[in-house]
């Protein structure tokens, strides 16, 4: 007798979860080609990507993992040399997590991963990957109102971000931070220039605007 069919929700879920296999299997991979573990290499390469050093407290909440788990990847990088703590000028209290040179080279070489699904989406056309972009950003948001993420730095819930000022679908939104038409494709995940915006009534207009879009 043959099993009862999956319905689509199951089918996804079944498809992102391979996906997430092969990211995690090429992260062990990077990990072990450099002799650090998984988290300590997300730990470098985080750093290595953000505009100012971060607290131990901001970058457990950024890897979303216990302060108490952060500082001990911390302490190994440390002692291996790639990482050093360096007083805050904010709070003579605090430290804040800076890649030394040798950090910082070995962060510039973590770039497996993003070959390997750079390639896999240069496969889609340029139609499904906007539109794979979208259903990301849904995916995010729902996800970060479940608190199960940290809040992602995107456009949508970006004090900058203007929806829909544009006429016609090519470019239909607008940055005011850099103060250019924003094509749906461009569209950014992870944007160091991210304020989030303050007003939780107009972050739903926002975000109803930019549904109105792409649906």
């Amino acid at each position: 007798m043959a099993a009862p069919n999956k319905n689509t929700s199951d089918e996804i879920a079944t498809a992102l979860a391979k996906i997430g296999l092969a990211l995690k299997s090429q992260g062990q991979r990077t990990a072990d080609e450099h002799g650090l573990s998984p988290l300590q290499v997300q730990i470098l390469a985080v750093i290595h990507g953000m505009p100012s050093p971060p607290r131990l407290s901001a970058l457990a909440d950024e890897l979303a993992i216990k302060r108490a788990t952060a500082s001990v990847a911390v302490s190994t990088l440390e002692e291996k040399g790639m990482l050093r703590r360096r007083a805050d000028p904010e709070d003579g209290r605090a430290s804040l997590l800076c890649l030394t040179a040798k950090g910082s080279r070995r962060a510039s070489s973590f770039d497996a991963w993003q070959d390997l699904m750079g390639d896999v989406v240069g496969d889609l056309s340029t139609k499904e990957r906007s539109g794979f972009l979208v259903v990301l950003i849904k995916m995010i948001r729902s996800l970060q109102l479940r608190g199960k993420i940290p809040i992602a730095r995107m456009c949508v819930s970006c004090k900058h971000f203007r929806p829909n000022v544009h006429s016609g679908r090519t470019a239909p939104h607008h940055c005011a931070f850099v103060d250019a038409p924003l094509p749906i494709s461009e569209l950014r995940i992870d944007c160091m220039e991210h304020e989030l915006e303050s007003s939780a009534a107009q972050l739903q207009r926002h975000w109803k605007a930019f549904l109105a879009s792409v649906n």
